[in-house]
């Protein structure tokens, strides 16, 4: 995806978000792998990748975050394999 995009994003799958997209959402995906902007909350299952290029206003959740130098990430990031599960 290269264009903008409001509102929530749900997905089971991979969102590839190329250096010109936008995205101010709650984001909720598999993997992320990110080279353009986004404003507001991600959580995944897998894994999120930050591209040199990646611009990240935002908390992140997930158990894998994987950072290339020169991405910007400013905000808060949780990395928990427990994170969504059901405790017993």
């Amino acid at each position: 995806m290269n264009g903008k995009f409001s509102g929530e994003l749900f997905s089971a799958d991979t969102l590839l978000l190329g250096k010109e997209g936008e995205i101010e959402a709650e984001v909720q995906v598999a993997v992320g792998i990110i080279s353009g902007q986004v404003k507001g909350y991600i959580t995944r299952r897998e894994r999120i990748e930050l591209s040199r290029t990646a611009r990240i206003f935002g908390n992140i959740v997930t158990p894998v975050l994987v950072l290339e130098e020169g991405a910007v990430f400013d905000e808060q990031c949780k990395t928990s394999r427990q994170e969504g599960q059901k405790h017993e």
